[in-house]
């Protein structure tokens, strides 16, 4: 059975109702670029971002993952004549040169070792003039110090630092930045977020993961797309970054 670790989000699962909604806004975010076209959803882990892509006017949408268990989990549960998932590791991506319109990588390259290879090897499957829509965690937010408090994180990015890489393989990029004001301007989160670099050394696992959606559903127990906020304002302040990036 498909669980949560902290990373890997699973639909239907009413405990993380808040942090689907947070992924699905990226997804929502990245469909507008998804009309008609060949999509490819890297990182896709249970597949609720590739489904929503395939209802949301994309002609077709392949999901990968490197974990077998969830493109199980995401076959079974996202039955779309539009879509399809396959086990494959990121960093070699078995695609022909220029085959995707679009490509899609949210909250991936962070688990990564090779952040560089992953980049080219999306940039060498993206047609002339495809897109690449990004997301991760803005390390000056979400890590300000050493480390991080995820587990399965590898590298986590500064704005400028993902900025010199991305465009070191595309030749245009905005930045953009995302965040939730009822969420991140609440005093609890910001405690959390003060007493994080302290407590992430010596706090359990399993309290690390479940710290945050628990914190969520206390502050909102309903978190909408409404509540999420995408802009090119004020990027360094916000625990999202997201990249659009043009080949």
């Amino acid at each position: 059975m498909l669980r949560y670790d902290g990373e890997r989000l699973i639909p239907g699962d009413h405990r993380l109702k808040n942090l689907l909604i947070e992924d699905l806004a990226k997804f929502r975010f990245a469909s507008q670029y998804a009309i008609n076209k060949l999509v490819l959803d890297a990182g896709c882990g249970a597949g609720q971002g590739s489904a929503y892509l395939s209802r949301s006017g994309a002609r077709y949408v392949v999901g990968i993952d490197v974990s077998s268990e969830a493109i199980v989990y995401a076959r079974r549960t996202f039955p779309q004549n539009n879509l399809t998932f396959v086990v494959m590791d990121a960093l070699y991506l078995g695609f022909p040169d220029h085959t995707f319109d679009l490509v899609t990588s949210i909250e991936v390259i962070e688990h990564l070792s090779e952040p560089d290879r992953y980049v080219a090897e999306i940039r060498r499957v993206l047609r002339d003039r495809g897109i690449l829509v990004l997301s991760t965690p803005n390390k000056l937010i979400s890590s300000p110090t050493p480390g991080t408090i995820w587990p399965h994180h590898v590298k986590e990015f500064y704005p400028d630092e993902l900025y010199t890489l991305l465009t070191k393989h595309f030749s245009s990029v905005e930045m953009w930045g995302m965040w939730i004001p009822v969420y991140d301007q609440h005093p609890a989160r910001r405690l959390m977020h003060w007493l994080a670099p302290l407590f992430k050394p010596i706090l359990p696992r399993m309290l690390r993961i479940r710290a945050l959606p628990t914190l969520q559903r206390l502050i909102k127990a309903d978190l909408s797309f409404e509540d999420i906020s995408i802009s090119r304002a004020d990027i360094a302040r916000k625990p999202t970054l997201i990249a659009i990036c043009y080949a």
